[in-house]
C-alpha cells in the first residue's frame, strides 16, 4: 500500500510542477497590432508616433508624416495639412504664431486666421472646428519641428451636420 501511495504521490507531483510556458515566462509580452491606419487594432488607441492622429467621433484617426504638408511663413503663419489614405484630412491654421509653443482659440471666425478643417474626402465641405483649441506645446526652430494637440467639436453649418474631435496629437511635424 505504500508503494502505491509513493507512485501516486509522484504522479501527482509531476503534474502540479508542469505549467504552461506562455503564460507565467516573464519574457514573453504582450505586442501590438497596428493597421495601415495607424490604429491599434487590439485596443483601438490612437497612434502616438509622429504624425497626426485624434479620435472622430470615438473613432481613431491617423496620418504618417509621409503624408503631412507644413509651412511656416508670413505672416507668422503656421500651415499643417494631414490627407490620410481614406481622402479625409484634417488642416489646421494657426495665424500670429511667433515661432513658440501657445495655444489658438478655435471659433467660428474663419477671418480670424486660426482654423481646423476636416474634410472626410475630397470636394466634400468641410467640417469647422470651434470651442476647443489647438496647442503647440513643443516648436524647435534648429530642426524646424512642431509637435501639440488639438480637439474641437465640428460642424458644417450649411447642413447643420457635426463631428467632435478628441484626442488630437501632431507630433514632430517637419515644417
Amino acid at each position: 500500500m505504500l508503494l502505491f501511495s509513493l507512485i501516486i504521490l509522484g504522479i501527482v507531483s509531476n503534474f502540479m510542477a508542469c505549467k504552461k510556458d506562455d503564460d507565467d515566462d516573464p519574457t514573453v509580452t504582450d505586442t501590438t497590432t497596428v493597421d495601415t491606419t495607424g490604429v491599434d487594432t487590439m485596443t483601438n488607441n490612437v497612434n502616438t508616433d509622429p504624425g497626426v492622429s485624434a479620435k472622430i467621433d470615438g473613432v481613431a484617426w491617423y496620418v504618417p508624416p509621409a503624408n503631412i504638408t507644413a509651412s511656416y511663413g508670413t505672416p507668422s503663419t503656421l500651415s499643417i495639412n494631414a490627407l490620410a489614405d481614406d481622402g479625409s484630412s484634417i488642416t489646421m491654421i494657426m495665424q500670429g504664431q511667433e515661432g513658440q509653443p501657445g495655444s489658438f482659440a478655435l471659433s467660428t471666425d474663419t477671418a480670424d486666421g486660426k482654423e481646423l478643417l476636416y474634410s472626410e474626402s475630397s470636394g466634400t465641405p468641410n467640417f469647422i472646428g470651434f470651442n476647443e483649441a489647438i496647442i503647440i506645446t513643443e516648436w524647435d526652430a534648429v530642426n524646424k519641428t512642431v509637435s501639440g494637440t488639438f480637439s474641437c467639436s465640428a460642424q458644417i453649418f450649411s447642413n447643420g451636420q457635426t463631428r467632435v474631435i478628441t484626442e488630437g496629437v501632431f507630433n514632430d511635424i517637419s515644417y
